[in-house]
C-alpha cells in the first residue's frame, strides 16, 4: 500500500526525514543493523513502514524505518521488526551451520545474546516433561 505521507514530501523534506530516521536508528539499517551513510548509500535507501499499514500501522514518521534497499526488498511484505529478527537468525544460522545438522538451536541463539540467565532443570519421565524454576536470588 503506497504511503500518502511519503508521496507528499518534497526532496528536502524526504532528506530531512532520512536524516532524522538515521539519527533515531543510531546510524544503522533498521533490518540488518549495518552502518548506513546518506551520501554513500544515496539512491539505495528505503523508508518503509515498521508496522505495515495493511495490518493497522500508521502512515506517519514514528512508524517509519530507514533500510538499505536490498534489505527492504528481501523482507517482502513483512513487518520490519519481523524482518530484523529473521535477518539476525540468518546470521546465527550461517555462524553455527558447521556445527552439525541440529544447529542452530535455541542454545546457539541464547549464546548470541549472552547465554541463559537461569538454568531450567527438565526431567522426562513416561513421555512427560516436568520442570522446576530455580529459586531466584
Amino acid at each position: 500500500m503506497p504511503s500518502r505521507y511519503l508521496n507528499s514530501l518534497n526532496q528536502i523534506e524526504r532528506m530531512n526525514l532520512e536524516k532524522s530516521l538515521l539519527e533515531t536508528q543510531n546510524g544503522v539499517c533498521f533490518i540488518c543493523g549495518e552502518p548506513m551513510d546518506l551520501k554513500l548509500h544515496a539512491g539505495n535507501l528505503d523508508i518503509d513502514h515498521i508496522e505495515p499499514m495493511a495490518i493497522g500501522g500508521k502512515d506517519e514518521p514514528n512508524n517509519f524505518g530507514l533500510t538499505h534497499s536490498t534489505c527492504n526488498r528481501s523482507k517482502q511484505a513483512s513487518d520490519l521488526r519481523v524482518a530484523r529478527i529473521l535477518h539476525k537468525f540468518g546470521d546465527i544460522r550461517d555462524k553455527y551451520s558447521d556445527k552439525g545438522p541440529n544447529h542452530p538451536n535455541l542454545s546457539d541463539v541464547f549464546q548470541e545474546y549472552g547465554g541463559e540467565k537461569y538454568h531450567l532443570p527438565l526431567k522426562i519421565s513416561n513421555g512427560e516433561v516436568s520442570y522446576s524454576f530455580p529459586e531466584l536470588r
